[in-house]
């Protein structure tokens, strides 16, 4: 494993850290007695903001796998794994917050501009 590689993973691997620290307070506001939409919608904010990270993190140490010859495939195959649970924690916690914020008049706008925030990045 090349030194760039190692170096990216620990990088990334921070960064993994922050993303699940904050789905855990997520998925505890969540299961709050009284849920508080506003903090949600912000939390859920920051996530994404991490998962964008993440995302180009994945990225570069996938490259650089792939340009090491002494990486075997299986170690992709593992690699992509990880990548893809990370994926689906987002995309899943994403949609029971917007479930819960578009329900709720007072936070229709900031919704849909989260939602166009995500679907949309190249706009803002």
């Amino acid at each position: 494993m090349s030194k760039q590689l190692a170096t990216e993973r620990k990088n990334r691997a921070v960064t993994r850290s922050l993303f699940t620290r904050i789905v855990q307070k997520i998925g505890t506001s969540l299961n709050a007695e009284k849920i508080d939409i506003d903090e949600l919608v912000d939390l859920t904010q920051f996530l994404e903001e991490q998962y964008r990270k993440l995302l180009e993190s994945d990225l570069i140490v996938k490259k650089l796998m792939l340009n090491d010859e002494t990486v075997e495939e299986i170690e992709l195959d593992q690699e992509q794994e990880e990548i893809d649970e990370y994926c689906e924690k987002f995309f899943i916690l994403r949609q029971r917050v917007t479930k819960l914020t578009v329900d709720r008049p007072t936070s229709k706008k900031k919704a849909n501009r989260f939602l166009n925030k995500c679907l949309f990045p190249e706009r803002e």
